[in-house]
């Protein structure tokens, strides 16, 4: 029954990816209420969309490891793409990698100024 699922799932990939990630982009782009100007509006959305289609792409990935692979081996690898994945298609991608980028220009100013 997995394999009858999963097979379907592939098979309309492009379809399900493209329909999340416009759904994912506009829900987000709506969550603001300040859009002042539209062109921020479009940047929301294209922010939003664009995460949402690299999480979709890294959800293919893991799945693709997985279900092309004689023995499962779950690794660190899987796990980074299952949880860059979930972060892409959920949102919380482009909010997480500022974030981030946020901590290494800290931890790089504390070490310059040491």
């Amino acid at each position: 029954m997995q394999h009858i699922f999963i097979s379907i799932l592939l098979e309309n990939y492009i379809f399900i990816v493209l329909f999340f990630s416009v759904f994912v982009g506009f829900g987000v782009g709506l969550q603001f209420k300040f859009c002042v100007k539209p062109v921020s509006c479009l940047i929301k959305f294209w922010i939003s969309f664009s995460s949402a289609l690299v999480g979709w792409l890294a959800i293919y990935t893991f799945v693709d490891l997985l279900f092309l692979s004689d023995s499962v081996v779950f690794n660190f690898a899987h796990l980074f793409l299952l949880a860059f994945g979930v972060f892409g298609i959920v949102g919380f991608l482009p909010r997480l990698s500022l974030n981030a980028l946020d901590a290494v220009g800290k931890i790089i100013k504390s070490v310059i100024e040491k």
